[in-house]
């Protein structure tokens, strides 16, 4: 009888611990308005190749494309400048914004140097034209910039650009309004920086720990794309590319993210 009892008090304990963590977790989806959030899309490359589909390979002032020319080792790009002024870059696709406004770029990268004059990027460009190729009768054959890093070991003596061994993280406006901020820069090293533009008006950069923010106008055009280069004086420069990851998300989604 004493068991028959502690058995039935078990189930009866059991039962209530379910019922209350049903009830909870009921309760809690309830309360998450769907019906504002959009679908989160993510691009991942891991660069087991160059995806045709999803970058321009092209070459510095000429555009030409040079798939060919772009090494692809164990996953990793690189973007080596192996001759004067025909520095190897990426160009992405044209992605369509739509109804997003939170732009997420993470990648993982490593720097080298050949000369005091590197000066590889990664630039963000928005644009009406949804053309995979460069524009090439333009002046802005990418589109417009809506924030540029700048990886800088970059001496000369006719640089307008702010700090000679850093990382440059620059609006449009960094040279009228002082829309800038400087990080430390590594070389040799992988590491791991993500890039965020909101919409609401603010840009977000994160390196080794440290967040840096600019004030932003955002991406208005119907699409935006992505342009990763090494480019520098001389030869020896070289940008090592492990992944690169985006995403676009809504404010919306966000805000739902940080309550649960």
């Amino acid at each position: 009888m004493k068991i028959l009892k502690s058995k039935m008090g078990y189930i009866l304990i059991v039962i209530i611990v379910v019922a209350y963590f049903g009830y909870s977790f009921f309760n809690a989806k309830t309360h998450v308005p769907t019906d504002t959030m959009i679908d989160i899309k993510k691009m991942r490359d891991d660069f087991d190749s160059i995806d045709k589909n999803q970058w321009y390979a092209g070459e510095w002032l000429t555009h030409h494309l040079i798939r060919d020319k772009i090494s692809v080792v164990d996953g990793v790009v690189s973007l080596a400048v192996n001759q004067n002024d025909k520095a190897p870059y990426l160009l992405s696709k044209p992605f369509e914004l739509g109804d997003y406004d939170i732009i997420k770029i993470k990648r993982r990268v490593k720097l080298h140097y050949g000369s005091d004059y590197f000066v590889a990027g990664m630039v963000v460009f928005e644009s009406d034209n949804n053309n995979f190729t460069p524009k090439l009768d333009s002046n802005l054959p990418f589109g417009d910039a809506v924030v540029m890093v700048e990886y800088a070991h970059d001496f000369g003596d006719n640089t307008k650009r702010p700090g000679e061994d850093v990382i440059r993280i620059m609006a449009p406006d960094w040279q009228v309004n002082d829309n800038f901020e400087l990080a430390p820069i590594v070389y040799d090293t992988w590491f791991t920086e993500e890039l965020i533009i909101d919409n609401s008006g603010k840009i977000t950069y994160t390196v080794n720990d440290q967040t840096y923010q600019l004030k932003s106008s955002g991406i208005n055009a119907k699409y935006f794309r992505i342009w990763q280069h090494g480019f520098g004086a001389y030869t020896g420069h070289n940008v090592e590319i492990d992944w690169i990851e985006i995403t676009m998300t809504s404010s919306e989604n966000e805000a739902l993210e940080d309550e649960y």
